[in-house]
């Protein structure tokens, strides 16, 4: 007696690629079932892995260098170029992209996601100085900024890299703050998360009973290196004796609520935030590949290794720097680390703040003051309290 063949099951087939080809990132999403397909692709400035990491990080290198030609339209010079370089670190490529894409899509993604689609939706519909009313008065007391400009900081305080950058440049495209104030604003507004510096830093790194204190003193660095910078101009605008901001910015638009289609803000905040994160994730794994060859290829000690990582990728680099060195001056060391950012960060925040002519380089000297002073504060800190 022949068997009756088995019913024919629809297949559910889903494909997620990402794709370099010169100056922009491409990513394309297919689901195809029972021989239907969706394709659903968005093109930013960009990023691309397709089926391997060695067109992710030839876009590196050829920024980083002015010595890679193009021989044609298909790229063979810089594929020789690029598969020459990968063939001397295949597995540690292969795996670490592999890790800086997870790191990306399940811990970044689902935390800054929803909280940049909600930024954005508050900007859209111009409602940032009702939302920050009832902390602005204290912030523009303490810092010395607009009402305006204390949305830039809640959200680079509660967020993480590189929300606060975003929101601040989105605020100076829109006119809501001068220029002045959105580059003194940068230097201290854009942070890691809370949950990142207490949870995974404080607790499961440093292992420490009030894991709050690295928050703390993150945020006490980025404050004090902006007193420094403005000196004593800011110090009397914070005490109310100087003038404020809106009385130098003569062009401030004022806000007003948005009366058009609350859908219509919806969906340009859910595209502009997926075109940010999408660019970070790149970040992400393009600097997960360079820790990764410098802990497996490159011949220095273990403690040299993590320092490099650590201002590489500062997420790699912590557990490097709690295991290599331990005791007070491996906390240090990462405390400080924690407050620059590491490189990864920083080309972060120089993509989103790339279309507006605030400097780059003058919120870099910022991010290494504030590491050295958090590492001091820390330091001092640790030899009278007990953490």
């Amino acid at each position: 007696m022949e068997r009756a063949a088995a019913p024919r099951v629809p297949r559910l087939d889903t494909e997620i690629g990402v794709s370099f080809s010169g100056a922009r990132l491409d990513t394309e999403i297919g689901v195809s079932f029972s021989g239907a397909r969706l394709h659903t692709g968005i093109g930013v400035p960009r990023i691309d892995t397709k089926t391997d990491a060695y067109h992710v990080w030839n876009v590196v290198l050829r920024k980083r260098s002015g010595s890679v030609r193009e021989t044609n339209n298909h790229g063979d010079g810089d594929r020789k170029y690029n598969y020459s370089f990968f063939l001397l670190f295949p597995q540690a490529v292969s795996d670490s992209a592999k890790e800086g894409l997870l790191m990306w899509f399940q811990i970044v993604l689902p935390s800054l996601l929803p909280f940049s689609i909600v930024s954005s939706v508050i900007m859209g519909l111009g409602l940032t100085e009702r939302i920050t009313g009832v902390v602005a008065p204290v912030l523009q007391r303490v810092f010395g900024i607009t009402r305006s400009g204390c949305y830039a900081v809640v959200v680079g305080m509660l967020s993480g890299y590189p929300l606060g950058a975003a929101t601040t440049a989105e605020l100076y495209r829109g006119q809501r703050i001068c220029k002045e104030e959105a580059q003194y604003i940068l230097m201290f507004c854009n942070n890691a998360s809370p949950m990142f510096l207490t949870e995974f830093i404080g607790v499961s790194c440093m292992g420490l009973h009030k894991p709050l204190i690295v928050l703390i003193l993150v945020y006490i660095a980025g404050w004090i290196g902006s007193v420094i910078d403005r000196g004593g101009r800011h110090i009397m605008r914070s005490l109310g004796l100087g003038n404020s901001w809106s009385a130098e910015f003569a062009g401030r638009k004022q806000e007003k609520p948005y009366a058009g289609n609350v859908i219509n803000v919806l969906d340009e905040s859910i595209l502009h935030s997926f075109v940010i994160l999408t660019k970070v994730g790149g970040y992400i794994i393009l600097f997960s590949i360079l820790a990764g060859i410098v802990q497996q290829m490159c011949p220095f000690a273990p403690e040299y290794k993590a320092g490099i990582v650590s201002a590489l990728e500062i997420t790699t680099g912590a557990v490097l720097l709690s295991s290599t060195i331990p005791g007070i001056s491996g906390q240090v060391l990462l405390v400080a680390f924690c407050a620059f950012g590491g490189l990864s960060s920083v080309a972060q925040t120089a993509s989103v703040i790339s279309e507006t002519d605030l400097s780059t380089g003058k919120y870099v000297i910022a991010k290494i003051r504030q590491g050295i002073i958090a590492g001091i504060l820390y330091w001092l800190c640790s030899t009278h309290l007990s953490f």
